[in-house]
């Protein structure tokens, strides 16, 4: 069995995580092998701690997991910015039903499979994902769970709790409140304001008055949020050719589509193959 201790391997030897390595220590299962080395194969493998009935187990599983999902992001983070959004956008295109699947399973607020995704957020693949019926229910299921769980989130550290709302205020900003139940909405608008004492100066605190200016329907914050939502779905709906911001072709017609992963569109052929060297990075022939 894996025992509790920080992992002995080096920067050096982890700065190739994947796509793959990254999913691994969510859901072991997804994955038949991994390319790369991650904490799975470091600390012999990673079991879920939902399937585990011994509590103190339950606990030694979950905090092993943290360590795993806090030391790989942590590394992901450490890269250049395009770096990391080819790694995001392979995870959103490769992995996000499954993920997503697993998130609905597990009744946790915070769990890994919400970790994860909560970093896929500003890829083009999340946000068409986010258009389908697939993903319906899902912020009125993450608020409920914020809402009944908020007591125990209270134990949380700062950068948790960011993350929990900045998970949320993503899904706010794409799907709207409408599915959110209005208890959930009452117990939310009246405790968020607890991050905003507790956490002066942190993200938690901005996060906290993002969703609640969108539940409260403050002018200012529907506009910034509506540019947000503008700007994470522009590669869905502009031209992706290089200075071009078309919403249709030439003719009128809607733009064309990128074939292969879906989540790219081009006013011509011209432009598709002027994006192409940029584009080819983060395409992926999308599980949805």
């Amino acid at each position: 069995m894996p025992t509790l201790v920080a992992p002995q391997a080096t920067i050096e030897e982890y700065k190739n995580v994947t796509a793959e390595s990254l999913v691994g220590w969510v859901s072991p299962s997804l994955l038949e092998t991994a390319r790369a080395k991650s904490l799975q194969a470091e600390f012999g493998g990673i079991p879920d701690a939902d399937d585990i009935s011994d509590e103190a187990e339950m606990r030694r599983v979950k905090l092993l997991n943290a360590q795993a999902s806090s030391y790989l992001l942590g590394l992901v983070q450490q890269q250049p910015k395009p770096a990391q959004m080819l790694i995001y956008s392979e995870v959103a295109a490769k992995y996000l039903p499954e993920l997503v699947r697993l998130w609905r399973e597990r009744p946790q607020a915070q769990n890994a499979a919400a970790e994860l995704l909560n970093t896929t957020t500003t890829t083009a693949y999340f946000v068409r994902y986010m258009r389908s019926p697939a993903a319906a229910g899902l912020v009125g299921m993450q608020a409920k769970r914020i809402a009944e769980q908020f007591d125990t989130i209270a134990t949380y550290t700062a950068d948790d709790v960011a993350s929990l709302g900045q998970f949320l205020s993503t899904l706010l900003l794409l799907q709207g409140d409408e599915e959110v139940e209005t208890r959930d909405k009452e117990i939310l608008v009246r405790r968020m304001p607890e991050w905003q004492t507790k956490y002066p100066g942190r993200l938690a605190k901005e996060v906290a008055e993002r969703c609640l200016g969108i539940f409260r329907e403050e002018q200012m914050m529907m506009f910034m949020t509506g540019q947000m939502k503008k700007m994470l779905s522009a590669s869905l709906e502009k031209c992706g050719g290089p200075g071009c911001t078309k919403m249709t072709r030439q003719d009128g017609t809607e733009l064309l589509q990128c074939s292969r992963c879906k989540s790219a569109v081009y006013c011509s052929v011209e432009h598709q193959k002027a994006a192409w060297a940029s584009h080819k990075k983060i395409c992926f022939s999308p599980a949805f």
